[in-house]
């Protein structure tokens, strides 16, 4: 799919880009968020040296043979265990880094690179990893401090926390859009193709009782599946943080509204979290059209790559 997009982009576009960034999706890529603390007798002037000497000397203990660094940002500093937006030139005796690292295998990114240039010589390729755009997004634009991000890819669906402005961790199970398309599609002895249109009908209740119910039988268990992979999920992240009960999702609209429904309607009195109901929206045009409009992005029906599309604007604006 890469290589047939890359033909039809270099053989009608009157430019070629001057620069690739790609974003990578699980599993293509491993992440962390690392927290560096160190404490003086006496106070120490913060300077922009210091914080990346210390964050440095930290990667060196994050990368693993045969991965490679793709991004790493400093997502929050205390200075004496406040939280400060303007660290450089203040005096500290404590200092506390909250900064997000994430690898790929020097295997897959050599890979797409090799894609890459047959088409785009002499071009860098810069890897970021998608979690952290949606952390950005739902922090800058959407002011969550707070919350639980889903995105449903089409094998992989990732789980991510974000509390007090700092992006904890991220879960992924392999249940995404089109493990509920093939079972449908087995359900209805059809194509996964056809499944879209049927769902569509489906939601309107235009089809016959014999179809509106076989629909619902592979619904159903499809959704004890993806339930129990989501609170496992939920347990995992709960470990370290409590999380909000808001949960902002991505992904496509028409499965999204089932799997939020499914959220909804669902019991977590099982399971040792905070949350007992989840307040959940999904990351839609309507919400995005004004930072799009701000930053002459076209809107698109790929939320995915709408986002994208912001994040990279605000990093080349930094």
């Amino acid at each position: 799919a890469t290589k047939q997009v890359l033909d039809d982009l270099v053989s009608s576009a009157r430019e070629r880009p001057a620069e690739i960034t790609c974003f990578l999706s699980a599993p293509f890529y491993a992440s962390q968020t690392r927290i560096i603390k160190q404490t003086r007798d006496t106070p120490i002037v913060v300077s922009r040296r210091l914080v990346a000497d210390l964050i440095n000397q930290d990667l060196r203990n994050f990368k693993t043979a045969d991965h490679e660094l793709i991004e790493h940002k400093v997502m929050q500093i205390k200075l004496n265990r406040y939280v400060t937006n303007a660290p450089y030139g203040q005096h500290a005796t404590e200092i506390e880094i909250s900064h997000y690292a994430s690898v790929g295998t020097e295997r897959v990114l050599n890979r797409l690179r090799e894609t890459f240039t047959p088409y785009l010589s002499g071009r860098t390729l810069v890897f970021h990893s998608f979690p952290f755009v949606f952390f950005t997004i739902s922090r800058d634009l959407l002011n969550q401090h707070s919350a639980l991000l889903l995105d449903v890819g089409g094998e992989v669906t990732e789980l991510s926390l974000v509390a007090n402005e700092v992006l904890w961790e991220t879960v992924s199970f392999p249940f995404g859009r089109n493990f509920l398309l093939r079972r449908l599609a087995i359900e209805l002895k059809t194509v996964p193709e056809e499944v879209i249109s049927a769902l569509k009908i489906y939601q309107r209740g235009g089809h016959n009782k014999l179809t509106t119910e076989r629909i619902n039988d592979a619904l159903t268990e499809c959704r004890r599946e993806w339930l129990a992979a989501f609170k496992q999920a939920l347990v995992a992240l709960s470990e370290s943080h409590f999380g909000s009960s808001q949960l902002w999702a991505v992904g496509d609209p028409l499965i999204l509204s089932i799997l939020l429904d499914w959220i909804k309607q669902t019991s977590y009195d099982d399971l040792l979290i905070a949350q007992r109901a989840f307040k959940t929206s999904l990351l839609n045009n309507e919400i995005l059209k004004d930072p799009c409009a701000e930053r002459k992005i076209s809107l698109t029906t790929d939320s995915h790559l709408l986002l994208e599309n912001i994040f990279h604007d605000r990093l080349m604006s930094l």
